[in-house]
């Protein structure tokens, strides 16, 4: 009975799921490039740098993706209306366009150039297609006419950033130097849900466009315009229909009652909270000094790298601030998860680089997890850090050695640092190790730890053995028991 019920709720559930999926699947894109055609781009992207990037750009799009381009200086021109980016003459059409920007303009009419791309979205963009414009500037609005600069600033703010927003058009601004007018750009970003970037350097320009494309190619849902019904599944027998929203709810809930009730008579397991958490002892080092500070504690679940402190601050959290311009408000964050420490780019504008990826200047992907080990280098755009961790290795990069009476360097209480030696007493004879133990054997006298990798914690070198069952552990591992510090597997089955 129960097992009959289960499949007819997952045949409902597969069913609203496809229909979710369909209406969430990627949307084609219509996108307008804006391009400053100013003198003074010329200092700033001498060598033309910004065509390779966009043609780069437009390889990367989709196959259904369409593409026009707007330049502007005093006044802007539609270089190339909307075309099919696989067309056999839009290629042809691009390079053409490309050859027209030399950077010989008197004067820079930003919200000209951004009303002629919206008129150009609105009248020739497909209704079934995510709008895009990607506008790249050095400077701020200059007509010649300091009057007519303010007005016009007034203009795009207001009225051509709300038509953009009530089109469903997204502005992607990229300003090129500590002049452009960020606020204004910022703006934009921020009214239509788009974005905006400074590209200080030339060569940043490349990983601001990899940033931008992977935004724009991530389905966003449109808002349900009024004549829309929500998606239904009729039930046969019915007269009316279930929204999607409310069945998957029904569907989740049914599943899980079911699997509450089957496992009901099970002990309940104690869930763990934060506070249960044991994080392993952990620093970042500021090889550069940019910080002011030699190094940086690791030890709550969340560490937060950014250009300035989050308006909330939560008690789990630390704050490492980098006051540069090139680093992000939010840069990146090193994560505690599933027993490793994780280095995550949070769709940081200049980049977050890992160990070979520094020198070759490949940016980790942003919101992918990266595990860290001790030793790692890492880089926040240029502002380079190295992570270290208690139990995989010394400062010094030597193997743990052991000796009776001796030292050993392991993470010591909270408040004292990392590389802090702590004595040893000498082991009574029944606790000594066996030579055939495969994590440790006898060398002249002293106990030397083997280098190998916990099993259950594949990040983590071994450490420590168990002295009952002599099962090799990592700092992770380990559990006290009546004075004595066992693994876990002992520590559950009750042995002393």
């Amino acid at each position: 009975m129960i097992l009959t019920m289960v499949l007819a709720i997952l045949t409902l559930f597969v069913t609203a799921q496809r229909s979710y999926a369909e209406e969430k699947a990627a949307p084609a894109l219509d996108i307008i490039l804006v391009l400053d055609n100013s003198g003074s781009m010329k200092g700033n992207d001498p060598e033309f740098l910004t065509k390779t990037v966009v043609l780069n750009f437009i390889e990367g799009l989709s196959s259904d993706s369409w593409i026009g381009f707007v330049i502007f200086a005093e006044k802007p021109e539609l270089a190339m209306p909307l075309a099919l980016v696989t067309d056999v003459e839009t290629r042809g059409k691009v390079t053409r366009v490309m050859d027209k920007v030399n950077y010989r303009g008197k004067f820079t009419n930003i919200p000209a150039a951004i009303e002629r791309a919206i008129y150009e979205l609105k009248k020739n963009g497909r209704r079934d297609a995510e709008q895009l414009i990607i506008f790249m500037t050095d400077g701020i609005i200059d007509t010649g006419d300091r009057a007519m600069d303010i007005e016009k600033h007034r203009w795009l703010k207001d009225e051509l950033a709300a038509e953009a927003k009530g089109a469903g058009i997204r502005i992607f601004g990229i300003a090129f130097t500590d002049q452009a007018d960020f606020e204004l750009i910022q703006t934009l970003g921020q009214k239509t849900d788009g974005g905006y970037y400074r590209a200080l350097k030339v060569e940043n320009i490349q990983g601001i466009f990899h940033n931008i494309n992977e935004t724009i190619l991530k389905p966003r849902p449109k808002p349900e315009s009024p004549m829309q019904s929500p998606i239904k599944v009729v039930v046969q027998g019915e007269g009316k229909g279930i929204s999607r929203e409310l069945l998957v709810v029904a569907v989740v809930g049914l599943i899980l009652g079911i699997i509450a009730l089957f496992f009901m008579r099970k002990a309940p397991k104690k869930v763990s909270t934060v506070e249960d958490i044991v994080i392993p002892k952990a620093e970042l080092l500021d090889i550069g000094g940019v910080t002011g500070q030699a190094s940086y504690k690791i030890n709550k679940p969340v560490t937060v790298i950014g250009r300035r402190e989050p308006e909330k601050r939560d008690k789990d959290m630390e704050i490492i601030t980098i006051k540069k311009e090139t680093i992000s408000s939010l840069h990146a964050i090193i994560e505690y998860r599933d027993n490793n420490f994780c280095l995550i780019d949070r769709g940081s504008a200049n980049g977050t680089y890992l160990n070979e990826s520094i020198e070759r200047k490949e940016r980790i992907p942003g919101d992918v997890p990266k595990v860290l080990k001790s030793g790692d280098k890492i880089a926040f755009d240029e502002y380079r850090f190295e992570f270290r961790l208690a139990g995989q290795m010394s400062y010094g990069g030597r193997e743990l050695k052991l000796k009776p009476g001796g030292t050993v360097l392991r993470p010591g209480p909270q408040g004292k640092s990392l590389d802090q030696e702590t004595k040893v007493k000498p082991k009574s004879p029944e606790q000594k190790l066996e030579s055939s133990s495969p994590f440790r054997s006898e060398e002249g006298g002293e106990t030397v730890i083997k280098k190998s990798m916990c099993e259950k914690h594949p990040a983590f070198k071994v450490t420590e053995l168990c002295p009952i069952c002599k099962r090799g552990c990592c700092v992770n591992c380990l559990k006290e028991k009546n004075g004595r510090m066992i693994c876990e597997k002992c520590f559950e089955d009750g042995k002393v």
